[in-house]
């Protein structure tokens, strides 16, 4: 339950934020706003977010912990909570100091990355192109074509066209084999972005709230919400530290507005190459030009030092 919301100090409410499922964790939501990056570095500029985690609905038998998992990524990129994610506990309040990262990569011939597929992945996803959701969708695509059914639940299916309404894969032998096959022949052929941007991350965090905060939060949830009486009295009835582990406050600000650029460079450009190697033909063929010249000269030489050799035989064989 989202207890209050702040963006750059302005209030902010669910419509900001977009449902998605996680195959894991569950419910999930993408805080979908422009207005944070907007906003200036330090804490009182950034995302400042108040829950209450209502872990009496957790099912005790699958719940090893209580609080919140946190993925940090770019726009219209996909979120893989599985892989990419952090976890907040229960009756914390953190703090998170972002430093954004760009990275360039140079594509063909220097590299092995891919460009300009961000449009064609926008068009047909509705997302941005990334290394891991196209392995993702490299295995998952083709079962969609071929075994006409989905091999688990997974929200990734959500973005195949005519994927969202199939069932899930039977354990007949024939849709066994199927997807034994399409799993035998698939190969993801995926690369990095030429283009991508990481955030690194700095945490803090303290114990959060005070007994009395919290009780009254929990009044304050009792009175404003439709949560029922009964409800209530068992909050209310816990013990000190389950009660605190009810809620939890966190923190998500930008520690510097400079952005780190780290960009590949060739060690030689094309005009350079060009350059280098006209200067290394030219002296090449300089060269050759020259041995070819030496060469004939050399030719001369010994032509006329036996000739001279020769006229000197006959001379004294003639004062003989």
């Amino acid at each position: 339950m989202l207890l209050w919301c702040f963006i750059n100090g302005r209030p902010c409410n669910k419509s900001d934020f977009l449902p998605f499922l996680s195959s894991y964790y569950g419910n999930c939501f993408t805080l979908n706003t422009t207005d944070f990056l907007q906003g200036a570095e330090g804490s009182f500029d950034g995302v400042d977010i108040g829950l209450f985690l209502e872990p009496d609905e957790y099912i005790s038998e699958l719940t090893s912990s209580k609080g919140i998992q946190i993925v940090l990524h770019n726009t219209e990129t996909y979120p893989f909570t599985d892989d990419d994610s952090f976890q907040i506990n229960g009756a914390t309040q953190t703090y998170i100091a972002l430093k954004k990262t760009e990275i360039k990569s140079m594509s063909w011939p220097y590299g092995d990355c891919v460009d300009n597929m961000d449009q064609e992945y926008l068009q047909k996803y509705n997302y941005r192109y990334s290394y891991y959701l196209c392995n993702a969708l490299c295995d998952k695509e083709p079962l969609v074509k071929i075994c006409n059914c989905k091999h688990q639940r997974d929200p990734i299916y959500e973005l195949i066209n005519d994927a969202q309404d199939l069932s899930l894969c039977s354990e007949s032998n024939e849709s066994l084999q199927c997807l034994k096959a399409v799993s035998d022949n698939t190969t993801c052929d995926c690369e990095k972005g030429c283009s991508t941007n990481t955030f690194t991350y700095r945490i803090t965090l303290s114990q959060w709230p005070s007994y009395a905060s919290a009780r009254y939060l929990l009044e304050y949830i009792c009175d404003r919400t439709a949560m029922s009486n009964k409800r209530c009295d068992a909050l209310r009835n816990q013990s000190e530290q389950n009660l605190l582990e009810n809620f939890v406050n966190f923190n998500i600000y930008f520690d510097s507005m400079f952005v780190e650029h780290y960009t590949d460079e060739p060690d030689m450009s094309n005009i350079d190459f060009l350059t280098e190697l006209g200067g290394c033909i030219g002296l090449w063929i300089g060269l050759s030009i020259i041995s070819v010249f030496e060469v004939f000269q050399f030719m001369m030489d010994l032509v006329v030092a036996i000739y001279q050799a020769r006229q000197k035989k006959n001379v004294d064989s003639n004062k003989s």
